[in-house]
């Protein structure tokens, strides 16, 4: 049996043209070899698997089928798969099918392990596709204070990445961000920490999943999480795949209210209420500013009935 120290795992579905011409390539241009790919992909054609096949990559690749839709099952699944046929494999990478490693990604990600308290790595973005305005720079302020708890410090800035920029080598960090982030295998096997599938309701596509495992793994296990002391990411964007813009919506505000709740389980009731009114107002007044830009530039916003009336199930944390 091949032994390997890293695996890359990227969970896909209907973008491979992305995997052929993003993700793949930054892999073989990588520093550190001692890895394996592996493309779990929810596709409903075999484009994806003739890329895998047909591509004279120099590294292994491992494709399956995925069994089950979601880009939380899917991580959690492959994982699983990784863990089975390859126990050599001590850290997992995470990436998205239209990540763009760069070439010491990976030796970063395996330099940062090499400290034993750290369990969780970041790869910093290098840019982010979408430039900062006023309206969303203030968007986060909103949130810090939404979201920032005495003794924790935890904010969202992972909803606006860019504006993290730049990001501090080899710093500790609040959260991971999964379309460059890695951690160790013993979050899976021995913490038994997986991504929430909960948060992937809404067309499989699981929004503010890597912030609540992350939070999770930090915050309620108190284990260490940094950016990568080298190495980065560049997130394309590309678009298509798993949500249109109803499910997109749809799922940003069940899953925030999802967020919420694993991050103020512990506080008192009257500081929850207050935050939660405040969490829905300025969602509701965020969503009904974007319809009308929408509206205004021509696009197409539908809507159901139930669009603002979702519920957060009682499950709060992320384990599987």
């Amino acid at each position: 049996m091949t032994h390997y120290s890293i695996a890359v795992i990227i969970a896909t579905k209907n973008r491979a043209e992305a995997v052929r011409t993003i993700s793949l390539p930054s892999l073989e241009r990588l520093a550190f070899r001692d890895f394996i790919c592996v493309i779990w992909d929810s596709s409903e054609d075999d484009d994806t698997l003739r890329v895998a096949e047909s591509g004279n990559w120099s590294f292994k690749i491992s494709y399956t089928k995925a069994p089950r839709v979601g880009s939380s099952s899917q991580r959690n699944d492959a994982v699983l798969h990784v863990h089975a046929v390859w126990p050599s494999v001590r850290y997992i990478v995470f990436i998205d099918d239209d990540s763009e490693l760069s070439s010491d990604a990976l030796e970063g990600v395996w330099a940062s392990f090499q400290d034993s308290e750290v369990w969780g790595v970041n790869i910093p973005f290098t840019r982010y596709p979408y430039a900062p305005s006023v309206f969303r720079r203030l968007q986060l302020k909103i949130c810090h204070s939404l979201f920032k708890k005495s003794g924790r410090g935890v904010v969202l800035p992972c909803l606006y990445p860019y504006l993290t920029l730049p990001e501090t080598r080899g710093a500790e960090v609040d959260y991971l961000v999964a379309g460059g982030m890695g951690l160790r295998m013993e979050v899976f096997t021995e913490l038994e920490i997986f991504f929430p599938e909960a948060f992937q309701r809404f067309g499989g596509y699981a929004l503010l999943e890597d912030l609540a495992i992350s939070f999770y793994l930090k915050h309620k296990l108190k284990r260490k999480i940094i950016n990568s002391v080298h190495g980065s990411f560049v997130h394309h964007s590309v678009v298509g795949g798993r949500l249109d813009t109803q499910k997109y919506f749809a799922a940003r505000w069940f899953n925030i209210h999802l967020l919420f709740e694993e991050i103020y389980d512990d506080c008192g009731v009257l500081a929850y209420f207050l935050r939660r009114i405040a969490l829905d107002l300025f969602h509701l007044i965020h969503f009904t500013w974007y319809a009308c830009v929408r509206a205004c530039v021509g696009g197409v916003l539908t809507s159901t009935g139930d669009f603002f009336s979702v519920s957060a199930p009682s499950g709060r944390n992320g384990k599987k």
